[in-house]
């Protein structure tokens, strides 16, 4: 399996930090696998909040799927 990452950055600059530090925020993908669904809830948050995206793996074509719910819960904690 390739070593690509799930995590994606959703915001323009996810370490970017105003007057208070933020924890980032992680949503993961729904069952077609990609997080482009989160792009109109983004726009309504604070612009400082860096938000990211767990997004399936094997999307790319070269990327073996997760085959199980314990695999990704278990692969998308590593990365986050």
């Amino acid at each position: 399996m390739s070593t690509s990452s799930s995590l994606i950055p959703l915001t323009r600059d996810p370490n970017k930090q105003g007057s208070e530090k933020r924890v980032g925020l992680y949503l993961v993908h729904r069952a077609g696998g990609d997080v482009l669904l989160y792009q109109k809830l983004i726009q309504h948050l604070d612009e400082q909040q860096a938000v990211f995206g767990l997004q399936s793996k094997g999307l790319d074509g070269d990327t073996e799927p997760l085959k199980s719910i314990g695999e990704m819960a278990q692969c998308y904690t590593q990365e986050i």
